[in-house]
């Protein structure tokens, strides 16, 4: 298979002009909590690069990893993996002489430029964050009343351009501060909260509910022997199986106490928080995602594959071979990298937490 990268720079098909030049090509994909990247190395002997062709700082660039002679069947089949209604797709087109496989990496904002030599380089690197507004830079402090998650994030995507795509329960806030905050970070930190992950993806804010995420079937299979190199890291001693908070709701100066112990554990090892929660229900909910959050982070899967663009951020893959670590798990992130005509992709995994 021969796979290339298309580029469109300012909107403009540039895929020729820069594959010249391209000496090698890295997306991430993170499921939540970064934003997605790409970098492009391009060569710069001429030195075109310092004249006409020399970035403005709104200049912005779409990218796609194409994949040709792709192994299908006589019609392949049309593929979506999808953080919300086709935000990110990998799409077949009718076999002919060469059967063609392409995913969309996204829209960025040109947000660094690194010159070097010898030999003569200019290193590209784009940003999903919109770079040319306050969203991850200014602070702010405000007092969020009488609203929900849905709605504060809907008032900071119409702020700085971007679309909102939401694919979880809204969760009703009586109030909420943003204290010394950017707008990026405020927004991750409230949806951490209630198990909601956050991705910044071409020009949109996507809100998901990551427990429901973790439920769906998973999309790959790796087995033992797949992958050209593979690391574990397994911190037993962080590990919990009950949570208790303790919260304050509405005027009532008593704190109250909601307390979980994951099925079919001992619970021998709590975690404890304190949080402001509207009712019982919303402490339930902070509770179990703080718990979801500490099982997740206990074990962490690091895979190098042989290139492979099906492979996206929050998709699930069963994992085979690993013994007693065997079972589903959740991508975190797939970093896509082509150089020296070598293609692979990089997986860090977590595992899924299904079961409550």
């Amino acid at each position: 298979m021969r796979s290339y990268v298309k580029v469109r720079y300012n909107g403009c098909d540039n895929t020729e002009s820069l594959t010249a030049d391209t000496e090698a090509f890295s997306w991430s994909d993170y499921a939540s909590g970064s934003a997605d990247t790409v970098t492009i190395t391009l060569s710069n002997v001429t030195g075109k690069w310092f004249k006409g062709y020399y970035p403005d700082e709104k200049d912005s660039i779409q990218t796609w990893i194409v994949v040709e002679d792709w192994p299908s069947s006589k019609t392949a089949k049309k593929k979506v993996s999808a953080v919300k209604k086709g935000t990110k797709s990998t799409k077949a087109t009718k076999k002919t002489k060469k059967s063609e496989q392409k995913v969309y990496c996204g829209k960025f904002a040109v947000d660094s430029l690194r010159f070097s030599g010898l030999p003569e380089t200019l290193e590209l690197s784009g940003i999903s964050v919109p770079i040319n507004s306050k969203f991850n830079v200014s602070q702010h402090s405000y007092t969020w009343k009488k609203t929900s998650v849905k709605r504060i994030l809907g008032i900071v995507a119409k702020r700085y351009g971007m679309q909102l795509s939401y694919s979880a329960q809204d969760v009703k806030v009586d109030s909420i501060s943003q204290n010394a905050q950017t707008d990026l970070d405020f927004i991750c930190s409230m949806c951490s909260e209630y198990g909601i992950a956050i991705k910044i993806y071409n020009s949109k804010i996507v809100a998901y509910d990551q427990n429901a995420y973790e439920k769906k079937a998973a999309k790959h299979t790796i087995t033992k022997g797949d992958e050209e190199s593979y690391s574990i890291n397994c911190q037993r001693s962080k590990k919990c199986n009950s949570v208790r908070i303790q919260y304050a709701s509405g005027k009532k100066s008593k704190p109250l106490t909601y307390q979980f112990t994951r099925p079919k554990t001992k619970g021998t090892r709590q975690m404890i928080i304190s949080s402001k929660a509207e009712s019982l229900a919303d402490a339930e909910r902070k509770a179990k995602a703080a718990l979801r959050e500490n099982i997740r982070g206990c074990v962490s899967i690091s895979l190098v594959m042989t290139g492979n663009i099906r492979y996206l951020a929050t998709d699930n893959v069963n994992i085979k071979g690993f013994g007693k670590l065997d079972g589903k798990y959740f991508i975190d992130e797939a970093a896509h990298d082509k150089s020296g005509g070598k293609y692979t992709t990089s997986l860090t995994l977590h595992p899924c937490v299904t079961d409550f």
